[in-house]
């Protein structure tokens, strides 16, 4: 029994060390092998202590599957993503917003490898879901709007990326109001596609909403803050450069 209580507690430590090496180097890259290596240790851990469809395991499916997105391991996280949704297929049926979430996260890594129809194709089944759901005026459909348009926008599908952008935009605003920073990216996300197809006007225009927001709401010198003067910044040295 001792020995059979240590080897349990032995595992127990080697999880936690994973755990904690996997936590502190999993958002740096030069350490990426070591992340995934450890999450990894800490993925097979839970499988066999917790089975594969408890709530631990797919959490740190989810996890890893995000981890080896973030460094471009695109493949490997379509595969961890699709055994989720899998699992929660069988363990809850498919109209599910978690559901949803996964496939957002499985049409991102199949965007990443150039996937554009089978993107397209989870981005459309999770706004479903997220509108039979929580009905058209909620965040989650607003996120599935801005995925499909990022997709039509890496396409070059600009018509379609502005019209699924605000789509995005009026959700957001009657969602969470108009001076909301998810508004702002929402914001920056049009001027974006505006920038690509050099209405330079239009995307900075854009960009000014989006800055006057964020300076309000989460102070001039927060990052993101940062990020829209550096557009607005950029902008108007090509629009004077234009004009002269």
């Amino acid at each position: 029994k001792r020995d059979k209580r240590t080897r349990f507690l032995k595992a127990d430590a080697i999880y936690s060390l994973n755990k904690s090496l996997a936590n502190v180097w999993k958002n740096d890259f030069k350490s990426s092998k070591g992340a995934e290596k450890y999450m990894k240790g800490m993925l097979d851990y839970e499988r066999s202590k917790f089975g594969t469809s408890d709530d631990k395991t797919l959490a740190t499916m989810v996890t890893y599957g995000a981890m080896l997105s973030n460094i471009g391991r695109y493949k490997q996280a379509e595969g961890i993503y699709s055994e989720i949704i899998a699992i929660m297929e069988k363990e809850m049926g498919r109209r599910q917003t978690s559901v949803a979430v996964v496939l957002n996260n499985l049409g991102r890594c199949l965007l990443g490898q150039g996937k554009y129809e089978e993107a397209l194709k989870c981005h459309r089944e999770a706004l479903d879901i997220n509108i039979e759901v929580t009905g058209e005026i909620s965040a989650l459909v607003a996120k599935s709007y801005s995925n499909i348009a990022l997709v039509y926008k890496k396409q070059g599908d600009y018509t379609q990326a502005l019209e699924y952008y605000q789509k995005a935009v009026d959700i957001r605003q009657e969602a969470e109001g108009f001076d909301n920073p998810n508004v702002a990216t929402c914001y920056s996300n049009v001027a974006s596609v505006y920038y690509e197809i050099q209405e330079y006007q239009n995307a900075l225009d854009y960009y000014k909403k989006a800055e006057d927001i964020r300076r309000e709401k989460l102070g001039e010198n927060h990052s993101l803050t940062k990020d829209s003067a550096s557009h607005i910044a950029n902008i108007e040295r090509l629009l004077l450069y234009q004009n002269n």
